[in-house]
């Protein structure tokens, strides 16, 4: 079993293809978790960047999702985007980016009958509050307020980038300076085996 919120990235495209890894639950040896686990370490491994990523997981006929991969760049390798591919890939999607909707999931690995409890988030709630919501029983489970958050929309309080900007948030980095894209072709990385790229599996033997 899998409990995890749907996030945020993608909303404005109606296609919300990450699963926020801030709250969730799993049973050992989940097939998701292991999958992120597997694309992580393989992602870090080679030094693979976005487009070595999105190489990965786009075709021609989709590439209107780099308006996701692009302004989510960082959370492809390891964050909620990784989350997001590894469960899709897991669970038999369409496709790697394929939309996640809240609710209860059910799927095969292996022979074995694994669940995902999809949850509902609601970053915005009331003004700024996070708020996540498990839809099959219309009922809060979780709730956290960013430092003098008012839950009272008449006395908004909350100023996320104001928040974000005395923290050092990792989003804060992404379109400073230049980016150099790609594992191949663009530049020499003697840390990589650009021929035969090393790969790593993490198995499960029940």
């Amino acid at each position: 079993t899998l409990f995890v919120p749907v996030d945020e990235p993608g909303k404005q495209v109606s296609r919300q293809p990450c699963l926020w890894n801030g709250f969730l639950g799993a049973t050992p040896s989940h097939p998701v978790i292991l999958k992120a686990l597997e694309q992580s370490v393989n992602g870090i491994l080679n030094r693979r960047t976005i487009e070595d990523i999105e190489s990965a997981l786009l075709c021609p006929s989709i590439l209107e999702l780099t308006s996701i991969t692009r302004h989510y760049d960082t959370i492809f390798l390891t964050g909620p985007c990784n989350l997001g591919v590894a469960a899709n890939t897991v669970m038999g999607s369409s496709g790697p980016l394929e939309t996640f909707a809240p609710g209860l999931r059910e799927f095969e690995v292996d022979g074995f009958v694994h669940t995902a409890l999809l949850l509902q988030t609601e970053k915005y709630y009331l003004g700024g509050a996070l708020r996540i919501i498990d839809p099959t029983d219309e009922a809060i489970i979780a709730a956290t307020n960013l430092k003098d958050m008012n839950d009272d929309p008449a006395f908004p309080t909350n100023d996320r980038k104001k928040a974000k900007e005395g923290s050092g948030h990792y989003s804060l980095t992404e379109g400073k300076g230049e980016k150099v894209w790609g594992a191949s072709g663009v530049y020499v990385d003697d840390e990589v085996n650009e021929g035969d790229p090393e790969e790593c599996r993490i198995v499960i033997k029940i």
